[in-house]
């Protein structure tokens, strides 16, 4: 009877590992940039009279993505 060695599937996870981590890293990250600029966002994108709507109207889009 032989055993295999387990190396090839411990390599598999730690990559499968890497890559979910990234993925979530570089989503999480979108957001934060969003976030940060959600101002500027509303202002540009969502013009109105009132800031505190287009700032609203900027974090709801941001609340509806995440």
């Amino acid at each position: 009877m032989t055993i295999e060695p387990i190396e090839p599937l411990e390599n598999a996870i730690k990559t499968s590992v890497v890559r979910v981590s990234s993925g979530n890293f570089l989503e999480m990250y979108d957001f934060m940039v969003f976030g940060y600029y959600a101002t500027a966002i509303g202002k540009s994108v969502l013009p109105s009279g009132n800031p505190f709507l287009s700032l609203m109207l900027s974090l709801m889009t941001f609340g509806r993505g995440f």
